[in-house]
């Protein structure tokens, strides 16, 4: 059985903001996260709080949905980030108190192949930059799970990511060494 995503959640369009060099508020744009939705660089406050109302500003387990962006994925914003502002480029999905589902499972349902699959099938407003609407989203359904097999499969996806991490390194690693070798060869046959 399946659950549409209007029906665990309500789905926002957020917000265009003009930012500043300084201010108490970070605007969360696509460009502040990699392809897995984790952040890549620290985060700058460049929004004045007195320009804004507090609705929007995000809560706690917001799944942030990059709808309109080169490439489309879901990230849960945590409030560690401190007080934080979705940009336009993101659908914020708030999920509903009764539905069993973890925020992080519902990004990375979002972020699987499948999802990317119906995204280009029903999207009609493709130009250059696609961009999902939120009926697109609302319609999306997602497989009812228990929250111990959810919480098994964040497991997977975790240590799975921590593999990527962990191989990538090592590639990085992997390239000094051999180049290290390279050049000292090359200074020892200038001997």
């Amino acid at each position: 059985m399946k659950n549409k995503v209007k029906n665990i959640a309500v789905v926002q369009t957020w917000v265009f903001l003009r930012t500043w060099k300084k201010g108490s508020v970070t605007y969360l744009q696509a460009k502040h996260f990699n392809d897995y939705g984790d952040l890549r660089e620290a985060l700058i406050p460049d929004l004045k709080i007195e320009e804004m109302s507090e609705k929007h500003l995000l809560q706690n387990w917001d799944i942030l949905f990059s709808a309109k962006w080169t490439r489309n994925f879901a990230t849960v914003y945590r409030s560690e980030y401190w007080l934080c502002v979705a940009s336009s480029t993101f659908l914020v999905i708030r999920l509903n108190s009764e539905s069993n589902y973890i925020p992080e499972f519902v990004a990375l349902i979002l972020n699987n192949f499948q999802a990317s699959q119906y995204f280009r099938e029903n999207n009609l407003t493709w130009t250059t930059v696609q961009s999902i609407s939120k009926k697109i989203i609302d319609d999306f359904e997602i497989w009812i799970i228990e929250i111990e097999k959810q919480e098994k499969l964040l497991h997977l996806y975790n240590l799975h990511k921590k593999q990527i991490e962990i191989l990538e390194n090592l590639m990085i690693k992997k390239d000094k060494l051999i180049n290290s070798i390279i050049l000292q060869y090359n200074n020892h046959d200038n001997d």
